[in-house]
């Protein structure tokens, strides 16, 4: 066998293991759902092309929103098959697959990234993946996954408001208003703050208004809104200098501006879905496009950790391109075979049995589990986003102009992350606050300079987010850590003098502070749970009384 033989039979192979990895797909009515997986892979390589810092064109942008209209159309599609209403066995179920789709793949990253692209310490630790588990935080480009995630959740909450609406053309004519509504109010405005990225519900509420023009799209216009769609994005996202003069007039003077600029972006995504679904393309069913596309979560997931890690590394930029995009697709296709695939599949076998065994949901109604759903999702947002800060005030005299810094010990050792710093004056005393975020505090260091010389401590004092007033520190319990040359009180003042040379000098503070068991952000949390908890029993008892109350009422008469 020759050299060309082996080369045949080895791409032969290769062709076969990737089909055996993009089939199966679950289908939408009569769409190419083939097509989707390539229009995912488009967006999943939009992004990444802006992490490399591809030239002439901005992409990402673009792409993330394009993600969220696919999400829309898709997930708005499988609520459509059930034309007796999503009843609560079907939101149970698409909430199980939803996680169980997301969530094991996330994990698996958040908790990689702690581990091998970062130090897992006082920084990037248990506190920092248990926050980005629970949606909390949002660092780096994850914030998409919990703006999706958002969406998930208020997605059954739509369907059920859009469910008397039973005329398509009156329903899609509802999601436009909705989309506006939601660029206004979110965008414009910014109403609500997701914590951690933009409220982009625009685009995800037009994905499922074109659900609605499918039957009204055939071939032909679905390949002209396909070309449309692709010329006009191309147009937003380069810096060539006839297309920036197109965007300058309508305001976008620098392709750094394109996050506040979605509006442009918008119908062309959601034209470009349409157009797609309609059409049998050898283009975007391409099984190497496929491949990306069904791993495109993950490569999106595991794509910036990559780009960061070799961009340390000084390479040339077409070998740092694609040492970066391969070692990101073999970790990609790896994770979707060992924690994204089985999620799916463990996903649809719970919902099957949801959606199978109706009885076991018998007492409950979707609108009050997606009302509580509701009330819990705001009620936990506002707890986290709530001013839940330690405040310290010190009365504070320095020798020369300086910079002083409280830090916080909770159990894991002193942090930049947990520490305040204030400016003081020289030869003069001041009062100086200092704000910290809320944390279980184990131990307090006072590092009351950055250069040498004397300073004079007179009162600092600490009032915690449920305590009404501030508590002075007893002076008598600070001791010297490093850098002092003599501690002493003179007076009604504490004098700490600092070894010459030394910018760093520390203050140990020995007593423990007297900060109330249960932290604001815990009580607000739990109050959520319970309120969404009693809301949710009214809701099925009110609903009880009445069957009663009209059952008697029959009787009677």
């Amino acid at each position: 066998m020759n050299v060309s033989d082996a080369n045949k039979g080895f791409f032969k192979k290769l062709s076969q293991r990737v089909d055996a990895i993009t089939e199966n797909r679950a289908t939408t009515g009569n769409d190419f759902v083939e097509n989707f997986d390539g229009l995912r892979a488009i967006a999943a390589l939009m992004v990444f092309s802006l992490h490399v810092g591809a030239p002439y064109f901005v992409l990402g942008p673009a792409g993330v929103w394009l993600f969220f209209t696919l999400s829309g159309y898709l997930l708005y599609s499988g609520f459509l098959k059930f034309e007796d209403g999503a009843g609560v066995s079907i939101v149970t179920a698409y909430l199980v697959r939803r996680v169980f789709r997301i969530m094991p793949l996330y994990a698996l990253f958040v908790v990689a990234y702690a581990y091998i692209f970062r130090t897992w310490d006082n920084e990037f630790g248990p506190s920092w993946a248990l926050e980005h588990l629970l949606f909390i935080s949002a660092d780096m480009h994850l914030w998409t996954v919990k703006t999706e995630m958002i969406f998930y959740l208020f997605l059954p909450f739509m369907v059920l408001s859009l469910h008397p609406v039973k005329s398509p053309q009156l329903r899609l004519g509802i999601l436009i208003l909705m989309a506006l509504g939601g660029w206004y109010l979110l965008e414009v405005k910014q109403l609500i703050q997701f914590h951690g990225g933009w409220p982009y519900l625009a685009p995800f509420v037009l994905g499922m208004a074109a659900v609605h023009l499918k039957n009204h799209a055939g071939p032909r216009l679905s390949r002209m809104l396909v070309v449309l769609s692709l010329v006009t994005i191309g147009i937003f996202s380069s810096g060539f200098e006839w297309t920036t003069a197109i965007q300058k007039r309508f305001g976008l003077h620098h392709l750094s501006q394109l996050w506040g600029f979605g509006y442009l972006f918008y119908l062309p995504c959601a034209a470009l879905v349409l157009g797609v679904a309609k059409i049998k393309s050898p283009i975007w069913g391409n099984r190497w496009l496929r491949l990306i596309g069904v791993c495109g979560y993950g490569f999106y997931l595991w794509h910036l950790p990559f780009i960061h890690l070799f961009q340390s590394w000084e390479w040339p930029t077409p070998i740092f391109e694609i040492i970066s995009f391969t070692a990101t697709l073999i970790v990609s296709i790896t994770t979707y075979l060992l924690a994204e695939k089985p999620g799916i599949v463990i996903g649809r076998k719970i919902s099957r049995w949801v959606r199978a065994d109706h009885r076991q949901f018998s007492i409950f109604r979707p609108v009050w589990l997606c009302m509580s759903l509701v009330v819990l999702f705001f009620g936990v947002r506002h707890a986290y986003m709530s001013n839940a800060d330690i405040e310290f005030e010190l009365e504070i005299w320095a020798s020369k102009s300086a910079k002083t810094q409280i830090f916080l010990d909770n159990g894991k050792g002193f942090s930049e992350s947990r520490a305040g710093i204030a400016s003081i004056k020289s030869h003069e005393w001041q009062v100086v606050p200092i704000r910290l975020s809320e944390v279980k505090v184990r131990k307090l260091r006072l590092d009351p300079g950055n250069t040498s010389g004397e300073y004079r401590l007179r009162r600092i004092s600490v009032r915690f987010p449920l305590q009404d007033h501030a508590r002075e520190l007893d002076l008598s319990k600070f001791s010297a850590w490093s850098g002092i040359e003599r501690l002493s009180h003179i007076g009604d003042y504490l004098s700490i003098i600092v070894k010459p040379g030394q910018k760093d000098p520390v203050l140990s503070y020995d007593a423990k502070l007297d900060q109330p068991r249960y932290s604001k952000r815990d009580l607000l949390i739990g109050l959520s749970l319970f309120s969404a908890l009693i809301f949710y029993l009214a809701c099925m008892f009110s609903s009880r009384w009445m069957n009663w109350y009209s059952m008697a009422k029959q009787r009677r008469f």
